[in-house]
């Protein structure tokens, strides 16, 4: 972690008057391999400071003479404020000996190496373009435009292979939430989550102080670094009603089984729900399996949770290759609810979700991909007025949908075991109407589990 700068004469450390040891947290950010993070932490946390040794450190590298590095601010006048002109930020911790340059107005740096370090404000974005920095700390980004990082500064990165880090404290679900939840499974990345109750930064004393004279929104977000829930999100209350478990079946309950398939690049999710309990008992996650594997797995999950007289029913989105799946699922003695996913079906579907969570009508296991996946989803609104209800770009939605076609219309009717139900939401089939599928033996299917 140190890093040693011969000038002849004498020898300077990095990092310079900071020790990250003083806050374990601080070296343990430092010490992680992942060359991209997104940093959570309460207000006082000293972010800003381990950003600016990171990155004078990365400068000092030799295979990083001659880059160029980026601080930036909300604001240009706010980089000028904190970290240039505050001189217990950039200049405590760059020693003047290894400063070839100092330019004011441009608010850079030439080092000894040739490397610039520059302060920028993202008010301007379009001030940022041209230029090809190496590493990049983007400050405050709760406060910043999305699209100095989307439009940007990603493009540079996906060229020259640099690296970024986001520091910031939470207000509520929105970019710098998306950031966060998608650097928590990407390799490469890292996402920190840090409370003033956890740091040890604030005094216990001072710290009960500051909550008891704290509008409670305002102490969750600055000192506990909680993402609450703003206007715009879709589904509220989701660690609130997010307390349960995977649990086995029980005798005299009606179970629903939603079914998201995919293939390569999403994953099929089976959900579970007790509509006894009104709550999720079991979900499975997966990806890049075949269409045999897949529907082995389903018929033996809906078997699992099939009671003499009480089939599991399992509804499913017909479209695509959803629709073969179905019929196969039917052959096999399975009662299945093909669902065609249209717009108009996913709203109505999202809202019922809404009403729920809204109500806490409805528990779901701590399951960190549903829970990512329901703070994260949103509604973008077309230019004819309507709302499509997706996952934000490169990220996954699939545990929702399974989700809602779980609870989708959930009203159990009975059938006898080995039968089967038409869909239920279609206009083609008499409601009630019963048929007798052709039955298979399945244990060539089950034997690949």
């Amino acid at each position: 972690m140190l890093l040693i700068i011969n000038l002849g004469k004498m020898e300077i450390n990095l990092p310079h008057k900071f020790d990250p040891r003083i806050r374990p947290y601080q070296l343990e950010i430092l010490s992680h391999p992942a060359r991209n993070k997104v940093l959570v932490l309460h207000r006082r946390a000293g972010k800003t400071a381990l950003a600016l040794n990171h990155m004078i450190m990365q400068a000092f590298l030799p295979e990083n003479a001659g880059r160029t590095f980026w601080f930036v601010a909300p604001t240009y006048a706010q980089g000028k404020e904190v970290v240039w002109s505050d001189p217990k930020m950039l200049f405590r911790f760059l020693p003047k000996e290894l400063i070839k340059k100092r330019h004011e107005q441009a608010l850079s740096v030439v080092t000894t190496n040739n490397t610039r370090i520059v302060i920028k404000g993202g008010d301007n974005p379009d001030s940022l373009l041209g230029a090809d920095p190496y590493g990049i700390i983007m400050d405050e980004t709760q406060s910043q435009k999305p699209e100095v990082y989307e439009r940007i500064l990603r493009p540079i990165l996906a060229a020259n292979g640099g690296w970024i880090w986001f520091l910031g404290t939470p207000r509520t679900k929105d970019f710098f939430h998306r950031l966060y939840v998608y650097a928590q499974d990407r390799e490469g990345w890292q996402a920190y989550h840090l409370s003033a109750e956890v740091s040890g930064v604030i005094d216990e004393k001072e710290l009960r102080e500051i909550k008891e004279n704290t509008p409670d929104d305002l102490y969750r977000q600055e000192y506990l670094a909680q993402f609450l829930d703003g206007d715009g999100a879709i589904f509220r209350n989701v660690h609130d009603v997010a307390v349960g478990a995977m649990l086995p079946r029980e005798e005299g309950h009606v179970y629903t089984m939603g079914v998201d398939l995919a293939r390569k690049m999403d994953f099929t999710v089976l959900t579970v729900y007790d509509q006894s309990k009104k709550q999720v008992v079991h979900i499975d996650r997966f990806n890049d399996v075949d269409w045999r594997f897949q529907k082995a797995k389903i018929i033996a999950l809906a078997r699992q949770y099939h009671s003499r007289g009480r089939p599991c029913r399992i509804v499913m989105d017909s479209t695509g290759v959803g629709d073969p799946i179905c019929q196969d699922l039917r052959a096999e003695g399975m009662w299945v609810v093909p669902i065609s996913f249209t717009n108009k079906i996913k709203e109505e579907m999202v809202r019922e979700m809404q009403v729920r969570f809204d109500h806490r009508d409805i528990i779901v296991p701590h399951f960190m991909p549903l829970i990512r996946e329901l703070e994260t989803f949103q509604a973008v609104k077309s230019q004819f007025g309507n709302f499509r209800y997706s996952a934000p770009k490169n990220m996954h939605d699939d545990c929702v949908f399974s989700l809602g076609l779980a609870v989708f219309r959930s009203q159990y009717v009975p059938v006898k075991e080995g039968r089967d139900r038409k869909s239920l939401l279609s206009s083609k089939y008499k409601k009630g109407k019963r048929y007798a599928p052709r039955q298979k033996r399945v244990a060539g299917l089950l034997d690949v589990l």
